[in-house]
């Protein structure tokens, strides 16, 4: 029985390192990855060579603001991501669009938050810049609104001052 075991463990041993020899990857195999993310991937022209967008093009920027808030012993918390894409065309011209979405880190009380929960437009603009000293640029923004504010054309029948 000893011997068996013992047999076993020597085979077991044996094919493991056989295997980790076959296994292993060659130099020309091996990817690196802060050239990719430099020069990015020459062989793959993948779905930007076929729509034509030039990755060098394309800038991309990202914030995360979180707020928290308590009155009359009621908390408030809102977080917000935003993510703003733009594309720089040969000729003068900008596309940039801006989507988030917001939603309620600590929401533990039943007080509903001042922004609505889920994804937003925010904005998208298009911008034409033919020389320095002229800029032609299209846009529309949307900001989520907010449900307790005291503004003289309101229609609320709570307002503050009546």
């Amino acid at each position: 029985m000893k011997r068996l075991v013992f047999f076993l463990i020597c085979f077991l041993i044996f094919t493991s390192q056989q295997l980790s020899a076959q296994y292993k990857p060659s130099e020309k195999d091996k990817v690196n990855f802060s050239s990719l993310l430099i020069d990015g991937n020459k062989k793959a022209g993948g779905l930007s060579g076929l729509l034509g967008i030039d990755p060098n093009r394309l800038h991309m920027t990202q914030s995360y603001q979180m707020s928290y808030g308590t009155v009359g012993g009621n908390s408030l918390s809102q977080g917000i991501y935003l993510n703003t894409l733009r594309y720089d065309f040969n000729i003068p011209l900008k596309l940039q669009l801006q989507w988030g979405m917001a939603h309620n880190p600590l929401q533990s009380s039943g007080v509903q938050s001042a922004l609505q929960s889920g994804l937003f437009l925010s904005g998208a603009s298009l911008e034409y810049k033919p020389t320095d000293k002229m800029k032609i640029e299209l846009g529309i923004s949307s900001y989520p609104r907010h449900e307790y504010y005291l503004s003289p054309f309101s229609n609320r029948q709570n307002r503050l001052f009546d």
